[in-house]
């Protein structure tokens, strides 16, 4: 009996197949393998951490004493700070959140930093990568505020909350009882008419590799800010920022990196305040980080690429399942 049970059982089998994950190993070879002629050091840090990201965004495991890594960024950072150079990592990372055909509570992640490197070199950088990894076409550079004149009429970094509401309502992305109900900061509505409206557009105004720059200053948690002045004279300030898209699969995150050690501390205290706001555990501050920024990074620009999705497009595979040894059903 108990060995017909284990035989309908297919749960102990890989969810990708062998093809696919030969085809992964090798694609991984060719990342390292990119690395390694730009002669970037690839580094292993621990994946345990006593403290974590305070990103109201990202949802950390936790043992009884640490935090599984979300990102190896802060460890990354005090390797700058020691002067290793410019370094890569190429590994797992762990996140909670929604299971689905994009997303796993395990991933891989590939982060690199670049002293002495704009965002702009750093684009290109990663366009380089990607045209080596999927044969596509360079990367095409579009700014945060383009995409939301071309898509929602809108200037969104002049745009007030009760305006992005309204756009939020008008697209019937929500009701107005639900938008009174849920009250949300001019983030929040950006944030959903992003995800709602622009991603899924994405592939209407460049099919290949897309870097959106210049992010709403409040978007960028590490990264440094610029002001600007648009024709009309109005002020706002802008992140330099990057978020990169393959025919609206975001693909990558990047940062010209802030290292004042005081505005980094500010934003991770209004991180726990808005956490707090929200009902989210506070997460403790990164004293070592802060230390190392004191003791001084690099000027520097880094990015954190998802492997997982980046084998997806390579392979053409429709999900994260079908790239991976064991999906999170299988754990």
């Amino acid at each position: 009996m108990l060995k017909n049970k284990a035989q309908k059982n297919n749960n102990w089998m890989p969810s990708a197949t062998k093809d696919t994950l030969v085809a992964r190993a090798k694609l991984i070879q060719k990342i390292r393998a990119f690395f390694d002629a730009r002669d970037i050091l690839e580094v292993s840090t621990p994946v345990l951490s006593s403290v974590t990201t305070t990103d109201v965004h990202i949802d950390s495991f936790k043992t009884d004493n640490y935090f599984l890594q979300t990102s190896p960024e802060f460890y990354l950072k005090r390797l700058l700070a020691a002067g290793l150079g410019p370094m890569y990592q190429l590994g797992p990372v762990f996140r909670r959140g929604d299971e689905g055909k994009k997303h796993q509570p395990e991933f891989t992640l590939l982060e690199w930093y670049r002293p002495g490197f704009t965002l702009e070199d750093l684009i290109h950088e990663v366009s380089d990568l990607l045209v080596e990894i999927l044969n596509c076409a360079p990367i095409q550079c579009f700014t945060y505020q383009l995409l939301f004149e071309k898509l929602l009429g809108c200037q969104p970094h002049l745009e007030n909350s009760q305006g992005l509401s309204e756009l939020a309502i008008k697209h019937k992305i929500i009701t107005p009882q639900d938008a009174l109900a849920l009250n949300l900061d001019k983030d929040a509505w950006l944030d959903l008419l992003m995800v709602s409206i622009i991603e899924p557009n994405l592939s209407k105004l460049c099919s290949g590799p897309m870097a959106v720059t210049e992010y709403p200053a409040s978007q960028g948690s590490y990264a440094q800010t610029e002001n600007r002045v648009d024709a009309e004279g109005n002020t706002f300030s802008i992140a330099k920022r990057v978020e990169v898209y393959f025919g609206g699969l975001e693909l990558a995150n990047g940062y010209f990196e802030l290292l004042d050690a005081d505005a980094q501390r500010e934003k991770f205290i209004q991180d726990n305040i808005r956490r707090q706001s929200l009902g989210y555990p506070i997460i403790p501050i990164d004293e070592h980080l802060l230390a190392a920024q004191v003791a001084g990074m690099p000027v520097c620009s880094g990015i954190a690429l998802g492997v997982d999705r980046l084998i997806m497009l390579a392979l053409n595979k429709a999900t994260i399942q079908e790239v991976v040894a064991f999906d999170a059903s299988r754990y």
